[in-house]
């Protein structure tokens, strides 16, 4: 289903960019910062139009992490994992999301596949396995992945990166030259592009193509996170009357 047409979406906090909610703002008596308030309006602005404000236009970075999903799926995960990422699940009036994978009644997975610098950091993190450093140094990515636990109610979730060897990018762009779906010129650039212009890691790096970190979603966490959604929910509602 197009963005602009999914309602499950449409005026509907999601987990994506729901880290923008968690923060107070600076000024005396402001529930939200600047940013806050400005995905509240928007939401806001997508409940009148009855349709989503994001015109479903995305760059390369944003296309080569779709393609990968699905190659994580088929190659690096269990049987017990669904994939999810085209579903998106509602929780109420102002949450929805939409998870990458899910093993039901255990985690929600989000894979994040990332350009060499941030992944490099993600994978230092990853690493350290500290759900505080997590919080701390990943806030967007953190808060997706507790919102998703809650829509999906388990009690896990975890995060991978993942950045493909040199030795597996000719696989990698024979599958985009044959890829045969409703957005197959998304992903041309993928077969067009230069080895250097894509994402992957060199025969002689030691890192790890494939890596996650699974933790308890703490009970705390999740109650502050609803606490904000019905906070902002409220502001929404100011702003349609």
């Amino acid at each position: 289903m197009s963005i602009v047409k999914n309602m499950e979406r449409v005026g509907r906090f999601t987990s994506s960019k729901i880290h923008l909610l968690m923060k107070e703002g600076r000024a005396k008596d402001a529930l939200f910062t600047a940013g806050g308030m400005t995905y509240i309006e928007e939401k806001a602005d997508e409940k009148m139009l009855c349709r989503s404000g994001d015109m479903g236009i995305s760059g390369r970075s944003a296309m080569w992490g779709l393609f990968m999903e699905q190659y994580v799926f088929n190659g690096f995960v269990g049987t017990e994992y669904k994939i999810m990422a085209n579903e998106s699940v509602v929780y109420n009036d102002y949450l929805s999301g939409s998870a990458d994978l899910i093993v039901d009644g255990v985690k929600v997975s989000d894979i994040k596949c990332f350009e060499p610098k941030k992944f490099c950091k993600y994978v230092r993190m990853i690493n350290a396995k500290d759900v505080e450093r997590f919080k701390k140094d990943f806030p967007a990515e953190y808060w997706q992945l507790v919102s998703n636990a809650i829509i999906n109610n388990v009690p896990n979730a975890e995060a991978i990166a993942f950045m493909p060897y040199e030795d597996e990018l000719e696989e990698i762009q024979d599958l985009a030259a044959n890829y045969d779906g409703a957005d197959q010129y998304r992903y041309r650039f993928i077969n067009e592009s230069q080895k250097s212009e894509l994402p992957y890691i060199p025969k002689e790096s030691k890192m790890k193509n494939y890596n996650e970190f699974e933790f308890i979603v703490s009970k705390e966490d999740k109650k502050h996170l609803l606490e904000r959604v019905n906070l902002a929910g409220a502001e929404l509602e100011k702003l349609i009357k």
